[in-house]
């Protein structure tokens, strides 16, 4: 056989034809294709999404491939090539058939995924609803405390765009060291008594007691927000709110990028589909586009499913794309 196209489309063939003719159990998704294209000397061999793990576990199926088909392919012995490689690849089903259809498996498989769903679940509510984590000062190096909720005022640009498309809270922090606590802390004189006071050498008073610092902050807007800039005695503690659609930019970091996603071609069962994700930045206007390949659409309808087993002889298997190829 030859595909029109080149090389590049052997292998899209070989997924729709494997999926146009539901190759293999439906349920199991165990078939498989050993596709060989002569004009193009490229052999594919297409697997069911069942076959994925065991035929790929150690390189098993590569190997199979470049040791027992494509030197036959290569020398011309066609039936040779094909016929090794289905009397390889049937041993090697009949060795992992308890693998692929065993009820354990498809046990073990929804425990392993309700288990990971749970645990994405607790760690989701957790970064959304948990404590908000404090910078570290540049000076001492300690963890800060948080003061209060940040003033606009005192908010970096960027900070400020992620308040106002509402992405993201923003937490005054403090760091509670004794020298760098002097540098933001309004100074609160300690209480003192009569007999606190003692007399000096010369004759006059000293008051005894300390001075403490409060949490009040006795700096100004500008002088915080420079002070945050460099965690410098001051920063800034951010979290996401639940719910945002904002994700962090690549190009900035803040929580101002806004992606939408599109399906500019639709997969069907005989051709691959693609969707394109847009990404603007509200801060700093940053702006990328990714294409993303779609799979081919497996064979659902009851109707279809049943067409092409009573033309094909198969039940309705599919495929992802998985297996290998090679020229010859």
């Amino acid at each position: 056989l030859h595909v029109e196209g080149g090389k590049p489309a052997v292998k899209r063939f070989a997924t729709a034809l494997f999926n146009r003719w539901g190759i293999g159990d439906r349920h199991k998704n165990n078939g498989i294709l050993i596709f060989v294209s002569v004009g193009d000397r490229r052999a594919e061999i297409e697997i069911g999404r069942g076959l994925n793990a065991p035929l790929n576990r150690d390189g098993w199926l590569r190997g199979m491939l470049d040791g027992e088909v494509r030197p036959k392919l290569r020398v011309g012995k066609w039936d040779d090539g094909i016929v090794a490689g289905a009397s390889a690849l049937s041993s090697k089903l009949v060795e992992v058939n308890r693998e692929v259809a065993s009820p354990s498996q498809y046990r073990q498989k929804a425990l392993i995924w309700f288990t990971s769903s749970l645990g994405l679940l607790v760690g989701t509510v957790w970064v959304l609803m948990g404590p908000r984590r404090a910078p570290n000062c540049a000076l001492c190096g300690a963890t800060m405390l948080h003061l209060r909720d940040a003033q606009p005022s005192e908010l970096s640009s960027g900070a400020l765009a992620e308040l106002t498309v509402g992405s993201t809270s923003h937490v005054l922090c403090g760091c509670r060291g004794p020298s760098c606590r002097k540098l933001w802390a309004e100074l609160k004189p300690s209480g003192f008594s009569a007999k606190a006071a003692s007399p000096t050498s010369r004759g006059g008073r000293r008051l005894a007691g300390s001075v403490s610092f409060g949490q009040e902050i006795r700096l100004g807007s500008e002088e915080v927000a420079e002070r945050c800039k460099s965690s410098e005695g001051l920063g800034i503690a951010t979290q996401a709110r639940s719910g945002t659609p904002y994700q962090p930019c690549r190009r900035c970091g803040f929580r101002t990028a806004l992606s939408v996603s599109r399906t500019t071609r639709p997969p069907t069962t005989l051709t691959s589909g693609e969707t394109v994700e847009v990404i603007d930045c509200f801060f700093c206007h940053d702006r990328s586009v990714d294409y993303m390949y779609l799979p081919c659409l497996p064979p659902s309808s009851s109707s279809s499913s049943s067409s092409s087993s009573s033309s094909s002889g198969f039940s309705g298997g599919s495929s992802s794309g998985g297996g290998c190829g090679g020229d010859f």
